[in-house]
């Protein structure tokens, strides 16, 4: 007796939702099991397609050409194509015009590319209507291409990431003003060759800006009223933070070090006044950072996490017991891989003026060898005592080599 294809009496968005598990060339295999899916992995609204898993480039090629000749119902397309030779932008631009009428919602394209002096045939993707998040990677062989599309027209546009790119005014310009909704935009690995460039944006929730390397003279102001997060690294002098309103988590990483520091006062936690969470990285000692801004500033009434990262504390502890008697309302501290010399006497101002009442967490991680950790916190002590919670770790490279609850 010939055993019941159960399967295949299944509803089509149960089907649907197992060839998506598959491989995009395992779910076009499933045509061979009877007429009923034929056709039905047409309808699959997720699209993969990775070259390394073909054994040739001409395979993966013409199975590409194959798939988007076909009507797809299509949400998402990822393509990954590591290995490109000369003639792959063109190949790839067809796939892309096609790849529009198709009207997704999702794409993510990442490329490793020969050095090309711009990526023009990626240009069809920035009027492509449907689209709500764009992932876009498209490196070359040696330092960054040029992407200039003539029209940006995503007025769905919720997420975009661009990777390894040279951006200049007239593209960031581009994207702020043909992206209306765009709520999320992360800028990594990308050479920004501005002058003085401003992201003014009424959307934008949250902005993600490293690993960049910034133009001779480039300087950035961001202007977002509405943003929620920042996560940013930058050179002292490169950036300005204006109208951050609604800011709540803030992460920015000074890239200077002592050599590259001038003595200027710049202004960097000013925009930062609303934040909850303020997470500050920098090899610079923390008085090199901010104690002239410190002098100047209002209190930060809202926030309740402040993380150093990186640094020294110098034994005068400033601007640490500055930025604290700013904070009233702050609850939790991290001093996370950090430099505290053990022969430190602290002689830095005394601390009862402080009014953090609501301190109830430190926590320390520094490197082994300098165990100046225990003096500091024995030093805080004096004055905040309503800490409740005190750890103190010390680590060699990556390797966790001690732990110690101060508070016991």
């Amino acid at each position: 007796m010939q055993e019941m294809d159960r399967i295949s009496l299944l509803p089509d968005c149960l089907i649907h939702q197992v060839l998506s598990f598959l491989e995009t060339k395992e779910s076009v295999r499933t045509t061979v099991l009877s007429k009923r899916w034929i056709d039905i992995w047409k309808s699959v609204p997720y699209l993969e397609l990775i070259e390394s898993e073909f054994k040739q480039a001409e395979t993966f090629i013409n199975f590409t050409n194959s798939i988007l000749l076909h009507k797809l119902q299509l949400e998402t397309f990822i393509l990954k194509w590591l290995d490109c030779d000369e003639t792959s932008h063109e190949i790839i631009n067809n796939w892309i015009s096609k790849l529009v009428s198709l009207k997704p919602n999702y794409v993510e394209i990442e490329l490793c590319l020969p050095n090309l002096e711009n990526l023009d045939f990626l240009s069809t993707l920035f009027n492509c209507a449907s689209i709500e998040t764009l992932d876009l990677w498209p490196a070359i062989h040696e330092g960054w291409a040029s992407l200039n599309p003539t029209v940006v027209n995503l007025p769905n546009l919720k997420y975009l990431q661009l990777y390894c790119l040279n951006l200049n005014d007239e593209f960031l310009q581009k994207i702020l003003s043909g992206c209306p909704i765009l709520e999320e935009l992360t800028i990594e690995n990308c050479f920004l060759n501005l002058t003085y460039q401003k992201i003014r944006s009424l959307s934008l929730k949250k902005l993600t800006m490293r690993y960049n390397e910034f133009s001779e003279g480039a300087r950035l102001r961001i202007w977002i009223p509405g943003l929620v997060e920042l996560e940013i690294e930058f050179h002292l002098g490169r950036v300005l933070f204006y109208n951050l309103e609604s800011i709540e988590r803030a992460s920015v990483t000074l890239l200077d070090t002592e050599n590259d520091y001038d003595g200027k006062n710049f202004k960097v936690l000013k925009g930062l006044l609303n934040a909850k969470t303020i997470e500050l990285s920098s090899l610079l000692p923390l008085n090199t950072m901010f104690e002239k801004e410190l002098l100047n500033l209002p209190v930060f009434e809202k926030l309740e996490i402040l993380d150093f990262s990186g640094g020294y504390i110098n034994k005068d502890l400033q601007p640490l017991i500055s930025f604290l008697k700013l904070t009233p309302n702050v609850e939790k501290l991290f001093l996370r891989h950090v430099t505290i010399e053990k022969e430190y006497v602290f002689e830095g101002p005394r601390v009862d003026e402080i009014q953090c009442e609501k301190l109830k967490s430190v926590e320390i991680v520094c490197w082994k060898g300098y165990d100046g950790a225990n003096k500091l916190i024995k030093y805080l002590l004096t004055y905040l005592q309503n800490i409740e919670d005190i750890k103190i770790t010390h680590i060699d490279g990556d390797r966790i080599q001690e732990y110690v609850d101060a508070s016991s």
